[in-house]
């Protein structure tokens, strides 16, 4: 995924919970990982 899908992805926040409750980890590059918490950050949140 890039930055762009992240950015989609955050306006479905089903999938943002569904996402993170199937994955333990997320594997990215550097810049992404630093986007990441500002893109969906309250939806991990929430999710747990």
């Amino acid at each position: 995924m890039d930055v762009e899908a992240l950015k989609k992805l955050n306006k479905n926040k089903k999938l943002v919970k569904k996402l993170a409750k199937k994955s333990h980890a997320f594997l990215a590059s550097e810049a992404v990982i630093k986007q990441i918490p500002r893109l969906l950050g309250p939806g991990l949140n929430k999710a747990g």
